[in-house]
């Protein structure tokens, strides 16, 4: 004679299905804080590039306006220009860094995220290495002819 009563294995069934249910939930929102943590991180960084970027054209431009009116006045002229920028990007510190070559460009960089942005400098005149950081700063003519841009506290 065969035992005919059905099999039941429902208690562990149930508890397999809450523990795998459980499981597949975790790595779900664990996938989806990730992605949005990568998302937010690459979005600041785009703000923080944007505003690099903004900040060294019109830095850029100061030594432009500083090369003409350089070029346009007399021996016994000076040319002292003062711009002040924002002091941080999206919450950092940023360092600003001339650089004094055949095609000279500032260098703009933050720490946190590591953002690094290039931009072109058009002058006749030639530029002086500096790194300063972000807030007021002077462009200025040096006795030499040449030009230098410093930070707010060290105007001359």
């Amino acid at each position: 004679m065969t035992d005919r009563r059905p099999q039941t294995d429902r208690g562990q069934a149930i508890t397999l299905n809450y523990a795998m249910g459980m499981a597949i939930g975790v790595i779900l929102i664990t996938g989806l804080l990730i992605a949005g943590g990568t998302f937010v991180t690459d979005q600041r960084e785009s703000a923080i590039r944007t505003e690099l970027r903004v900040v060294g054209q019109q830095i850029a431009a100061d030594v432009a306006t500083a090369d003409r009116l350089s070029q346009s006045t007399e021996g016994n002229s000076t040319v002292r220009l003062e711009r002040t920028m924002p002091e941080t990007v999206a919450g950092g510190t940023y360092n600003v860094r001339v650089v004094a070559s055949k095609d000279a460009h500032l260098i703009l960089t933050t720490e946190n995220p590591a953002v690094r942005v290039r931009v072109d400098l058009v002058n006749q005149s030639d530029v002086q290495d500096t790194a300063i950081n972000g807030g007021t700063l002077h462009i200025n003519e040096t006795a030499s002819g040449d030009l230098e841009v410093v930070s707010g506290g060290a105007s001359r």
